[in-house]
């Protein structure tokens, strides 16, 4: 019997080792097709989601920057913590972490504490516990705040620039990935089959189906 089952398992390898070397140039071709269509269609599709979220936060925060410059009140915050963000891990990836500011400053007399996320980057000695942050409060009434320092207005200029980038390599990257496996599909005659037997069987299922 063991002998049997052996023979068989060897003859099945054969029988799938013969069906792999009878690919005919068209196959193959659509072979490479979807293996070098998979990798810009989803490393392009997760740029941009990622711009998608995070370009709207960064932007925002680099229109606060620009109005509150405009007619902002001086004041002065003094580093009390460095806070800490990671990112999401993926596979063997262990992520990145960032540094962000938190501070202490008095406006109109009244004592606040801030954590300036907006403002955080991979630079671990960009911000110093101790350090005087010189700051821009809205005169309007309004609870918004800037850092007022030339490396704070740039690190918010190359977030916004980093998500755009993102999304303008990664929607036409993705585009272009999904139509190369959309063509491979339409040239892989096994596609074609399977699609053919899966409508055959719906139209079957749907004449017994009716009355």
């Amino acid at each position: 019997m063991r002998r049997k089952r052996r023979k068989r398992s060897r003859s099945a390898g054969r029988a799938l080792k013969r069906q792999r070397k009878k690919l005919t140039p068209r196959q193959r071709l659509g072979v490479f097709l979807w293996t070098i269509g998979l990798l810009p269609a989803h490393v392009g599709l997760l740029l941009v989601i990622g711009g998608l979220i995070y370009l709207p936060s960064a932007a925002s925060a680099q229109r606060a920057d620009v109005e509150v410059r405009q007619n902002g009140a001086p004041a002065t915050g003094e580093v009390v913590q460095i806070g800490r963000a990671s990112t999401l891990s993926s596979g063997r990836s262990s992520g990145s972490t960032t540094y962000y500011p938190v501070t202490e400053q008095e406006i109109r007399g009244v004592q606040s504490r801030t954590e300036w996320k907006h403002y955080d980057s991979t630079d671990s000695g960009l911000w110093v516990v101790g350090q005087q942050l010189p700051l821009l409060y809205d005169m309007g009434g309004s609870t918004r705040m800037v850092i007022d320092t030339p490396e704070a207005t740039a690190l918010l200029g190359r977030k916004v620039s980093s998500f755009q980038r993102a999304m303008l390599i990664g929607a036409p990257a993705s585009v272009v990935g999904f139509a190369v496996v959309y063509t491979d599909r339409r040239m892989n005659p096994d596609a074609r089959e399977k699609r053919a037997r899966a409508r055959a069987l719906r139209s079957k299922q749907l004449r017994r189906r009716t009355p």
